[in-house]
């Protein structure tokens, strides 16, 4: 693990999130609640908050790269969901296997909360 890189990306998520809430405090930006908090703004400032959060997770991602691939075997999975779609992928089959039964502990979670 990039310690360096660790620290870079938490460091500027919190500098983002101290912008956002400087727009918000400013009116250059908005903030709602859709299931989970949602910032949204138009123009520059809003741009510039939004690449600084992806940047910060790029940052955070690029942490737990090793730097020697033959060290270590890495199992990757992921899910997306695109209305009531999932989409699920991940490097081996047992990973695919926890990605879905995780994505469904979550599926019913939110459904529980939005009743």
């Amino acid at each position: 693990m990039n310690r360096l890189y660790l620290f870079s990306g938490i460091l500027l998520f919190f500098f983002a999130i101290a912008m956002a809430v400087y727009g918000i405090s400013k009116g250059l930006m908005g903030f709602g609640w859709f299931i989970f908090p949602v910032i949204y703004g138009s123009g520059v400032f809003s741009a510039i908050v939004a690449l600084l959060i992806i940047a910060s997770m790029i940052l955070v991602f690029l942490s737990f790269i090793q730097d020697d691939l033959n060290e270590a075997r890495v199992d990757y999975g992921g899910a997306v969901l695109i209305g009531p779609i999932p989409i699920v992928f991940g490097s081996s089959g047992r990973t695919i296997l926890i990605t879905l039964v995780l994505l469904t502990l979550f599926i019913i979670f939110l459904i529980i909360i939005l009743l």
